[in-house]
């Protein structure tokens, strides 16, 4: 075969190898509030998880933990799941005065970017079983205490974890986190650069034979 159609094979080949990397950014946004859906108290706030990822990258499951450990969950409630999926609880207790856990985990299906999950948890000390402001258990805790720790993982295996913090005069709060990485997509060209390197091969048995 003449020499410019290997030029031209090998031209097409390194074209398809230097195809240039896209960021792919996965980020959330997690609201707790008194006053805005889903409505709820200091004792008892609701919360919003928002998926701000790229298309295609879903939130796979979340994990919060409490902060000061005088206090507990003492109950999840699962008010929403994302459009189309599921929410699971676990580990966690949705039954009042049931399991009383520093932490709940809830693992999600089908939880793609501008899409939400809404819940609402109890909090009480571990003396017993009384109202309890949020603000003062979740963050603000001094620097011998834990604040609360939200960590988000997602279906491409990254995990963005934060630590809250805040005012302990705000009724509404929104965390967010983000983090760009670069990858390489499988190109979808990639039939024409296997073609490619075939015909270079071809065309290198030919010459040698």
């Amino acid at each position: 075969m003449k020499p410019f159609y290997r030029a031209g094979a090998l031209a097409a080949a390194l074209s398809l190898l230097t195809l240039p990397a896209v960021a792919a950014t996965v980020g959330f946004s997690l609201r707790i509030s008194t006053t805005l859906t889903p409505t709820g108290t200091f004792d008892a706030p609701g919360f919003t998880l928002t998926n701000l990822s790229d298309p295609g990258l879903r939130i796979s499951s979340m994990l919060f933990t409490i902060g000061n450990p005088a206090f507990n969950f003492d109950s999840v409630s699962l008010l929403g799941a994302p459009a189309g999926g599921t929410a699971i609880l676990g580990p966690g207790d949705t039954a009042n005065g049931g399991a009383r856990t520093d932490s709940f985990g809830i693992a999600f299906t089908s939880f793609d970017p501008n899409e939400v999950a809404i819940w609402r948890v109890e909090i009480d000390p571990d003396s017993g079983n009384s109202a309890t402001n949020f603000r003062r258990v979740f963050f603000n805790n001094g620097a011998l205490v834990a604040d609360s720790i939200v960590s988000v993982l997602f279906s491409d295996k990254r995990t963005l974890e934060m630590t809250l913090g805040g005012s302990t005069t705000a009724a509404n709060y929104t965390f967010a986190g983000f983090e760009e990485s670069a990858v390489i997509p499988l190109p979808a060209a990639l039939p024409l650069l296997a073609g490619a390197l075939g015909l270079l091969g071809f065309m290198r048995r030919r010459a040698s034979a």
